[in-house]
């Protein structure tokens, strides 16, 4: 027999989470205010992290079923949050939104989920799609709706380099040293 999970979110304001034995219709974790954008799980610590198209992040305790919301952060940006990761190492969470702003989250200590903040935001008005981080150099990379990536000093929260990458929006990317 199959069994497992799957964590979905969505666009219809739903997060589900549905039990994989064939027999179980999914069941409804939340109806949020608005559509989700993304989902993280971190399975060391056991959370869920969604992100959604009002410049929120949410994260679950998923110890216990149903999961438990410990916390409800509300970014820089009102805009959909397109572009999202995290470092669990370095206990940051990494945004970017549809107007362009870039938000920086300290995740805090595992247990202490209740106490993450932003501590820092930048950007500007490019429509951003998608972010990661380059832990050794410190540096964020975006892709945006018209093409372009863009390499930032999170030191200094100013652009390092831009490139007309594509001719259409980044809809995916990864740092390989």
């Amino acid at each position: 027999a199959k069994t497992g999970y799957i964590y979905s979110c969505s666009t219809d304001k739903k997060f589900y989470i549905t039990e994989i034995n064939y027999l179980s219709a999914p069941s409804e974790v939340m109806e949020g205010p608005c559509g989700y954008t993304s989902l993280f799980y971190d399975r060391k610590f056991q959370r869920v992290f969604l992100t959604n198209e009002m410049g929120m992040v949410d994260v679950y305790l998923t110890q216990n079923f149903p999961p438990t919301l410990v916390n409800s952060i509300q970014t820089s940006s009102e805009l959909s949050i397109r572009g999202f990761c995290i470092d669990l190492q370095k206990s940051y969470i990494f945004t970017a939104a549809k107007d362009g702003q870039i938000c920086v989250l300290d995740l805090n200590m595992p247990g202490k989920e209740r106490l993450i903040k932003e501590i820092s935001n930048f950007g500007g008005s490019l429509e951003l799609r998608i972010v990661k981080y380059h832990k050794a150099a410190n540096e964020l990379i975006t892709g945006d709706q018209d093409g372009r990536i863009n390499i930032w000093s999170l030191k200094t929260g100013q652009s390092i380099y831009t490139w007309q990458a594509h001719e259409g929006a980044i809809t995916q990317m990864e740092f390989l040293p």
